[in-house]
Parts: C-alpha cells; sequence; structure tokens
C-alpha cells in the first residue's frame, strides 16, 4: 500500500497556460507551471533532470508576482526529453494566493 502524505497547503492548478522561467545566464529556461501553492511550485521543462541538482538554489520568474528565490526539493522524469521539478520559495517570498473557493 502506498503512502500518503499530507500536504502543508492547497495547491491550485493554474486556470490557463501559465509560464515561469528559471534565471540562467545568457538565457532564461521557460517552463510550464502544473500546480502553485503559496509555498512552491511543480514545474514541467524541457531537458534531463541531469542539468539540475537536488536542493539547488535557483530565481523563477513567474508571471504574476516577479521573481522568486527557490530551491529544488525532487524532480522526476516523465519521458526522454522532460522532466517535472518541484520547487519550495525561499520562506520571506511565498506566495500570497486567493483560496480555490473564492474565484469566479
Amino acid at each position: 500500500m502506498s503512502e500518503f502524505k499530507q500536504r502543508r497547503v492547497a495547491r491550485i492548478r493554474p486556470e490557463r497556460s501559465d509560464t515561469a522561467f528559471l534565471c540562467f545566464k545568457p538565457n532564461d529556461l521557460p517552463a510550464l507551471i502544473l500546480d502553485i501553492s503559496e509555498l512552491g511550485c511543480c514545474l514541467a521543462l524541457v531537458g534531463t533532470v541531469h542539468e539540475f541538482e537536488l536542493q539547488q538554489n535557483i530565481e523563477i520568474k513567474l508571471s504574476r508576482t516577479g521573481p522568486k528565490h527557490s530551491e529544488i526539493r525532487w524532480m522526476e522524469k516523465i519521458d526522454d526529453s522532460m522532466f517535472k521539478m518541484g520547487v519550495e520559495f525561499s520562506p520571506a517570498e511565498e506566495l500570497p494566493l486567493i483560496h480555490p473557493t473564492a474565484r469566479k
């Protein structure tokens, strides 16, 4: 039986395709936001997990809030050319989100 781990805060799936950018020189790396919460987000990226390291500190530009200092918490291969990444925002940079039931 798989073990269920309860989340600390609710996740919200964007209603439309929402993008983020991982800030790297010379070019930012685009990512699709799969879900987001006050504490972090799940991103889908083109590439391989070998390009990143767990606990690596990165900066993410979110379309609605601007850059967020973050840490890579987990990565999972989707296929040979894509993977998912879970990032946690630095505590001072957590996002204030509207509760999902408050949407119209």
